[in-house]
């Protein structure tokens, strides 16, 4: 394969840049660079590099393959972070031999020599895109390769009831079906049972992941933006007594005990012949079709139709406490203009999307291609062990070998090309 080269660290200006080489001959090359080169693989090494005219202090580290993380001859060069200094870099390199890595090549290669797998590459691309705690934590445990290992351990269990079936094919005369029935029909249940926990914590992934959608949503001035903004910690959102202030939505996203809030501020609902108006209340609607939770806002004691009417998981906040009055149906009471019970809000909502859950969970699936992958596998086994006792073994053979590629596709041990490609587009350049 070509020898790569990238800029690892982000671009502009800086204290210190990172280039990263990888493929046959890299060691080779940089020493017509770098000196002292260094005499020994993985111990950096100070020194000077020669790029053109330009001298700068350096260091850098090599690493022989297969010991790398591609698999390849690898090596890293700290340069001073100047654009124009690595612009000249670059140049030089390109111009000798190295082509520009595509984004994520430096891991794709390392899946396609053996050192990592799918699902722990796809672990990487979350951990550098992580915004919360719990993406962070569900990130490094899919880094950790915990999933990957997880759904080894159920394809090798696969793998014996396939060579049970096949024994039941090779050799009929022995009646081998009659007596492995019992014993195939316990490794099918505790395969669905393992694959169904998996499937179970795709919501919790989610939110993991990406967080809580909340959309405030209410008649005009309950203090929907007050709420937004007591929630945030700042002010996020103009506040007025005057109706129809906010007519589009605003959205704003905080951490609480490591779970991320999307929250979004919307226009109150109402008729209203204002075409602007109109335009932010059709967008407010967006946002409760979008949400993940509906917190409606209200300030009157009275149980709104609207909230009724709302088919997803939601919350009655009443509003203006610090007015005197407070609603006992409400989910919880709070004054939004003096901060009263927004802690409690917030708990309240961590609590509802299992946070402590979450946070402590030992593999959550947070990849809408590894819930696909899971989902498929379990109706292709649950296909399987309904067909047991009524089918012929080379039909439940069929179903289980169709199971086992589908887990397959998670670690890619059995992926096309094309999946492995676009997995490794979301990287970014130097990874």
């Amino acid at each position: 394969m070509k020898k790569i080269v990238a800029l690892s660290t982000p671009q502009g200006r800086g204290a210190i840049a990172v280039l990263r080489f990888s493929g046959e001959g890299v060691k080779e090359k940089l020493k017509k660079y770098f000196s002292p080169f260094p005499t020994q693989p993985n111990q950096i090494k100070a020194g000077t590099i020669k790029l053109g005219g330009i001298l700068d202090s350096a260091m850098l580290v090599y690493f022989d393959a297969p010991k790398s993380y591609t698999g390849e001859e690898m090596a890293e060069l700290h340069i001073h972070g100047s654009p124009m200094l690595i612009k000249n870099a670059l140049e030089i390199f390109l111009n000798d031999d190295f082509v520009m890595a595509q984004n994520g090549e430096f891991t794709q290669r390392a899946f396609l020599n053996g050192k990592t797998d799918l699902a722990r590459s796809e672990g990487l691309i979350d951990l550098i895109d992580a915004e919360s705690q719990s993406a962070l934590k569900a990130a490094s445990d899919l880094a950790q390769n915990k999933l990957g290992k997880k759904i080894r351990d159920i394809q090798n269990e696969l793998t014996e009831i396939s060579a049970i079936l096949e024994a039941t094919l090779d050799y009929p005369e022995e009646d081998l079906e009659g007596n492995e029935l019992p014993k195939l029909d316990t490794k099918f249940k505790n395969i669905l049972t393992q694959l169904e926990l998996l499937l179970n914590t795709a919501q919790d992934g989610k939110t993991a992941k990406y967080g809580i959608n909340i959309a405030l949503v209410g008649e005009v001035n309950v203090g929907k933006s007050s709420l937004l903004n007591a929630l945030a910690g700042f002010d996020r959102v103009i506040v007025s007594a005057l109706e129809g202030t906010t007519r589009d939505t605003v959205t704003e996203s905080i951490s609480y005990r490591g779970l991320r809030f999307n929250l979004t501020d919307t226009a109150g609902l109402r008729e209203t012949d204002n075409e602007i108006e109109k335009i932010g209340i059709s967008r407010a609607k967006k946002a409760l079709d979008d949400a993940d939770l509906v917190v409606y806002v209200t300030d009157k004691p009275i149980f709104p139709t609207e909230f009724k009417e709302i088919k997803k998981p939601k919350l009655l906040v009443f509003n203006k406490i610090d007015k005197g009055s407070q609603f006992e149906k409400a989910d919880v009471n709070i004054s939004a203009k003096e901060g009263i019970n927004i802690e409690q809000l917030k708990e309240i909502i961590y609590e509802k999307f299992n946070g402590e859950g979450i946070l402590s969970a030992d593999i959550l699936l947070t990849s809408s291609r590894h819930v696909s992958c899971v989902k498929k596998a379990f109706d292709a086994a649950s296909l399987a062990y309904k067909n047991l006792y009524n089918q012929t073994m080379d039909i439940i053979a069929h179903s289980v070998n169709e199971a086992w590629l589908y887990l397959g596709q998670i670690t890619g041990d059995t992926d096309t090309q094309t999946v492995i490609n676009e997995i490794f587009s979301k990287f970014c350049l130097g990874k």
